[in-house]
């Protein structure tokens, strides 16, 4: 094994009730259901934890179902560690992830956050990432995706997370917390690489104080994998955008191309995620701001 897989540990969360043993049942015309997309996706946790495994990367994985579950049986392999889903929530139970990666792998200098899908960040991405972390060249770690990757993507997504990268980074940019000379991170990528000495940042939780603002929902993206980006930026970490070979999994644009409730679901990330991250600025410049942090 090597020194930067023997030094990483993944952290990623799942809950697919509906997943089901043996092959996908769905034809390109048929309709995207939850079975389906529990199904798809469950089969790509399974496929990235194997992946991991079989390269020696040892993986924190918080799981939704319960301990009989047929696809929480799956998911094991040797040093995949499984752990109850107890932090209920996106942003909470990733958190929980991380703690546990904190806790149970002690040796472990550096962090990778994925969704547990992206099969092409263990495969393709893996050493990329962690190297500048546990070489002591950087902080945190943000995969940036070329437009081959993006071309693998639903039509729609890969337009809507390019638009929603430009308006991420052009607030930062109007902030002060992105120098002219620094590029664009490809924060919606969702893969966060961190290291150990900085994991403080990824487990604050802040809260909306302003019932009224229905997008500010910290809880739901952005405690987790965006706004300790922005907290890495303000407290002066090295934030390194890296380039990789990422591929989307086919399966997966196969099944949300022409899906409605897929497209809604997109810009309901972005709207909340911008007016989020926007008010954790103004927190940050002592500005009046609908966040507040609870730890």
């Amino acid at each position: 094994m090597s020194t930067v897989e023997s030094k990483s540990v993944i952290a990623t969360t799942t809950f697919y009730p509906e997943w089901y043993p043996g092959t996908l049942n769905w034809q390109p015309e048929d309709e995207i259901t939850r079975v389906v997309e529990h199904k798809v996706r469950g089969d790509l946790a399974i496929e990235m934890t194997a992946a991991a495994s079989e390269k020696g990367i040892a993986a924190i994985v918080v799981e939704g179902t319960g301990n009989t579950h047929p696809f929480r049986q799956a998911l094991h392999r040797p040093i995949v560690h499984i752990f109850k889903e107890t932090a209920k929530g996106m942003s909470p139970s990733r958190q929980q992830s991380f703690s546990l990666a904190l806790q149970e792998m002690p040796a472990a200098e550096a962090i990778l956050w994925l969704e547990p899908e992206k099969v092409s960040i263990i495969k393709d991405c893996f050493r990329s990432l962690m190297v500048p972390l546990v070489n002591g060249e950087a902080d945190v770690t943000v995969p940036l995706r070329d437009q081959a990757a993006f071309a693998t993507y639903p039509d729609y997504q890969a337009d809507a997370e390019q638009e929603s990268n430009f308006r991420w980074n052009q607030m930062l940019r109007e902030a002060g917390l992105l120098s002219p000379d620094q590029s664009d991170l490809d924060v919606w990528h969702g893969p966060k690489g961190f290291h150990r000495s900085v994991a403080g940042l990824f487990l604050r939780k802040y809260r909306s104080t302003n019932p009224e603002n229905k997008l500010v929902r910290p809880e739901q993206y952005s405690n987790s994998i965006f706004i300790p980006v922005i907290a890495a930026l303000a407290a002066g970490k090295r934030v390194l955008s890296v380039p990789v070979n990422y591929r989307h999994p086919e399966i997966q644009t196969q099944t949300e191309q022409n899906s409605p409730i897929h497209v809604a679901k997109r810009q309901d990330q972005q709207d909340s995620i911008l007016a989020t991250c926007q008010q954790y600025i103004f927190l940050l410049l002592d500005q009046p701001s609908d966040l507040e942090l609870v730890v």
